[in-house]
């Protein structure tokens, strides 16, 4: 899904593979080693995926 250029057009280019890869990796990596992460978006009625949202650690 992250590498379909219509489906991120408001939020960036498209991933490679890897890139997506990676990118799931870490999201499994925040929920292990802090508890918290990323949670994915439904519509209820159908079950479609929205999107996802949640927190993330700072950096700063």
């Amino acid at each position: 899904m992250v590498s379909d250029p219509i489906v991120v057009r408001h939020a960036g280019k498209p991933m490679t593979g890897e890139e997506a890869w990676m990118r799931l990796l870490r999201y499994i990596g925040y929920w292990s080693m802090f508890g918290h992460g990323l949670f994915a978006v439904l519509d209820r009625p159908s079950g479609r995926y929205l999107g996802d949202t949640g927190t993330r650690r700072s950096t700063a």
